[in-house]
């Protein structure tokens, strides 16, 4: 989804196909993931009332729009990361175990409320192009 030809003619490219995860991210299988979410929801959006040939340029586009600011995001702190990794203390490391072992076990409620950014309604209500 990373350029105009990802999403030309009648193929859409998702996860590591459209857009490989650096390694020290940990974010491959969950990109992917959230490609075929964004890409289900606006295929139902734009299939409601266009004919397939007129709703797929659309669709791409949109999912385009929404995934590459999160997809840079996301590759910008792997390599940040991969970067952080190479002089890490034992401390650090002790730290960083403890803080997957509490967001793995807050309830989604406060996951939502500290980081709310990988939901996209907000974009579909912000956006009346894609809503």
């Amino acid at each position: 989804m990373l350029g105009p030809t990802k999403g030309a003619a009648r193929i859409i490219l998702v996860g590591d196909a459209a857009h490989p995860a650096t390694p020290d991210s940990g974010q491959g299988a969950s990109m992917a993931l959230e490609d075929a979410q964004v890409l289900g929801v606006l295929l139902c959006h734009y299939l409601r009332g266009l004919h397939p040939d007129e709703a797929l340029p659309k669709v791409a586009k949109g999912c385009e729009d929404l995934r590459i600011p999160r997809i840079e995001k996301i590759n910008n702190l792997g390599k940040r990361y991969l970067n952080g990794n190479r002089e890490f203390s034992c401390f650090k490391a002790a730290v960083r175990d403890l803080m997957v072992w509490v967001m793995c076990h807050l309830p989604l409620r406060v996951m939502l409320w500290i980081n709310p950014t990988h939901l996209y309604d907000g974009v579909f209500l912000e956006n009346p192009d894609i809503a």
